[in-house]
């Protein structure tokens, strides 16, 4: 508990004692400080707009004599100042208990000078405004794409907003407007790809996009949290979940590019378009790497070290060490074919020629997908190339790595700077001729390679 005392700036002449040893008192008006007393290492100085003669103040009660002129107005306004100071500090303590002492400080001193508290200013912004922010703040960090999912989630709050009238703020970012949302999300208007699947299930945004959305507002959330914009924790709780799998959930089933259909692009004649050709030769860069969009888009020649590709993951900040031999030597051919400068574009217009390169190309093969929009089952049928994008490329190099050509999964990983085996281990296909085989090859039994020994019981 903090305690505050008043003290006064000179009070005393300097150097010069009376007779009796004691300390003179200086003749001028002097300031009145407030001392903000945390413990012995935490002492805030605050200034006063009072200013007494020395001989005028008790130095006991801290307030100035009562026989003096004033005094009595004087005296309440600096216990009305000291209690005021005294509960900002406190309440600051409480609403923000992890701020230093030393940012706690500022925010009191500016209170004492203007009667206004930054950090209270700041919770007072719009709460979309704070997100702009963070937005911004981020910007630098990740990669566009991520930061273009923080764009549509906040095109999908403020249409929120307006279609359910209801007021976005901090304190409101809870489990009513968490079934609210949700509500919101599955009854959602066709948009987009959403337009893709047939017209009886076209409304609804997708559970694992809804999961994306809620993620990310939590992530939103507790980083406004700790910069003090609210205090509000209604989103940590356990019934605010990013994810709540339905039993009968399909999983994702991951889309890639068979071999056959790699090597087909890959060799298709697409010499009266370099447009195209260049999508073409790129997204096949990062089929034969297995990197992510990210981490080739921000390829350096001087990152090739003989047939290595050696990087910093701009994701992760781990060091990759990518071969350029075997199945992924194609990619120095690519690189060598462009002298090492990769003719990137913007992920927007790249995903939409990949769709036009894989039309040309012929990679129709129909491919089915089944999600859930809350409990009802959407299915999307599509030619494979409307499922074609930057990301495709990583998820072809790790689906055939593992299938095609067997290798083994901390390989793989070794290769893509993949975290989690688990992540890798979805790309595995049941292979049930292998596993038959595998089976073939143990031992039976019954043909005396085990005997079953009867003991008598005891």
């Amino acid at each position: 508990m903090a305690t505050a005392n008043y003290f006064l700036q000179k009070a005393y002449v300097s150097k010069i004692r009376d007779k009796n040893g004691n300390k003179v008192l200086s003749p001028d008006k002097t300031r009145v400080y407030l001392f903000l007393i945390h413990d012995a290492k935490h002492i805030l100085k605050i200034k006063t707009e009072h200013s007494v003669l020395p001989k005028h103040w008790d130095f006991k009660k801290q307030e100035v004599k009562h026989q003096v002129t004033s005094s009595v107005t004087v005296n309440e306004s600096l216990e009305k100042f000291k209690n005021s100071i005294l509960d900002k500090y406190n309440n600051l303590r409480n609403d923000f208990p992890n701020m230093k002492f030393d940012e706690i400080s500022i925010n009191v001193k500016e209170f004492a000078k203007t009667g206004t508290t930054p950090i209270y200013s700041d919770r007072d912004k719009p709460f979309i405004d704070v997100y702009d922010e963070y937005i911004n703040e981020r910007m630098n960090e990740l990669s566009h794409r991520t930061i273009q999912k923080f764009e549509t989630l906040k095109k999908a709050l403020l249409d929120f907003e307006k279609k359910k009238n209801y007021k976005l703020t901090f304190d409101r970012i809870d489990l009513v407007f968490y079934d609210k949302f949700k509500s919101y999300l599955q009854s959602k208007k066709p948009v987009g790809r959403m337009k893709n699947r047939v017209e009886s299930q076209q409304k609804g945004v997708l559970n694992a996009t809804s999961e994306k959305y809620i993620s990310n507002l939590k992530n939103f959330m507790k980083w406004s949290m700790e910069r003090g914009y609210h205090t509000s924790t209604h989103f940590m709780k356990t019934e605010f979940e990013a994810k709540r799998q339905l039993k009968n959930e399909p999983k994702n089933k991951i889309v890639t590019l068979k071999l056959a259909e790699l090597t087909k692009l890959y060799n298709h004649d697409f010499s009266d378009d370099k447009r195209l050709e260049k999508v073409r030769d790129v997204f096949c860069f990062a089929c034969f790497t297995g990197q992510r969009w990210s981490d080739v888009e921000r390829f350096k020649k001087e990152d090739i070290r003989g047939n290595w590709w050696s990087f910093i993951s701009f994701k992760t900040g781990s060091e990759i060490n990518v071969p350029l031999v075997g199945y992924a030597a194609p990619a120095l051919d690519i690189l060598k074919k462009y002298d090492f400068k990769l003719p990137i574009i913007s992920s927007q217009k790249f995903n939409k020629y990949l769709k036009e390169v894989g039309e040309i190309a012929e990679l129709d093969r129909a491919v089915v997908i089944e999600r859930r929009v809350g409990r009802r089952l959407v299915e999307f049928k599509d030619p494979l190339y409307e499922f074609m994008s930057s990301h495709m490329g990583r998820r072809t190099a790790v689906s055939l790595l593992l299938n095609s050509f067997h290798v083994p999964i901390h390989k793989v990983r070794d290769i893509t700077g993949h975290s989690d085996l688990r992540t890798l281990d979805k790309y595995l296909d049941k292979d049930l001729k292998e596993l038959e085989r595998s089976m073939a090859e143990t031992k039976n039994i019954s043909e005396g390679v085990l005997t079953v020994v009867k003991t008598n019981a005891v």
